[in-house]
């Protein structure tokens, strides 16, 4: 990101991009996206194309399905508000200390999300009763040494309506640092 997006976060990191707002910007319910902290734990991919991005769904379903960016951006969408914190939100206040970003109070934000559902997709690809869970890796850069950072949840919450594969952060296309 050029350095004018990070004009007055708190910096932790530029490599793995990691931004906390500061309170004194926390003035709206809704966290304008140049002010939404960002937390990378690898590194972000140089540029992102469209024309080679693509949703694979594999694992527990009927028919693994690959969704291109073109197609994906066709499919209904809806609309949440949504609050995202990191796990290590105030890590500087815990006593003892702990390793980890030393977050104060603004690794918090609210935002509205949109995107299609996660379980519409899923049903596209006839989701397997045995299915227990759903995993997501991202474009992230896996510099050497480091392991892949993926994250699951568990398939109740993936089937939720308000569950969803943002495309969009507060009416505009979501940016890479904040996960496209």
């Amino acid at each position: 990101l050029p350095q004018a997006a990070h004009d007055g976060m708190i910096v932790y990191s530029q490599e793995y991009l990691t931004l906390e707002m500061p309170m004194s910007l926390l003035n709206s319910w809704i966290t304008p996206v140049d002010s939404f902290f960002v937390r990378n734990n690898l590194l972000m991919p140089a540029a992102i194309d469209p024309s080679a991005w693509a949703l694979s769904i594999t694992g527990e379903v009927e028919r693994p399905l690959t969704i291109n960016f073109h197609d994906f951006m066709q499919l209904a969408t809806s609309k949440v508000i949504n609050t995202l914190e990191c796990a290590g939100n105030s890590r500087v206040n815990f006593q003892p200390a702990i390793g980890g970003v030393r977050w104060g109070r603004g690794a918090v934000g609210n935002a509205a999300f949109e995107g299609p559902p996660l379980a519409a997709v899923l049903r596209l690809a006839g989701l397997k009763p045995t299915a227990k869970h759903v995993a997501f890796r991202g474009l992230d850069v896996i510099p050497p040494g480091a392991s892949e950072f993926i994250r699951s949840i568990p398939i109740q919450k993936a089937m939720e309506r308000s569950t969803l594969l943002a495309t969009k952060m507060n009416d505009s296309p979501l940016t890479p640092s904040h996960g496209f």
